[in-house]
């Protein structure tokens, strides 16, 4: 389960900070996780995300397991 990994995506500096989080936890539990983010608000451990959100996540949903959106739930499912 979860062989392709989970990606935690985040679109503010606060939202960064809790995908960080977000992926120390699923790091201990032995689950392959990354974590991106605009350019803007990039750090270590995390990769960027570098097109309009929409488009990256029609092009990752086929990539990963799973998708973990920290931001507001009216951005996501639009």
């Amino acid at each position: 389960m979860f062989e392709r990994g989970i990606a935690v995506i985040a679109i503010t500096r606060r939202g960064v900070e809790t995908a960080l989080k977000i992926k120390a936890a699923l790091d201990a539990l032995g689950l392959p996780c990354k974590v991106f983010a605009p350019e803007k608000y990039l750090q270590a451990g995390v990769s960027s995300l570098d097109k309009k959100l929409d488009e990256f996540i029609k092009e990752i949903y086929r990539k990963v397991d799973a998708i973990i959106a920290v931001m507001a739930t009216g951005i996501i499912i639009r």
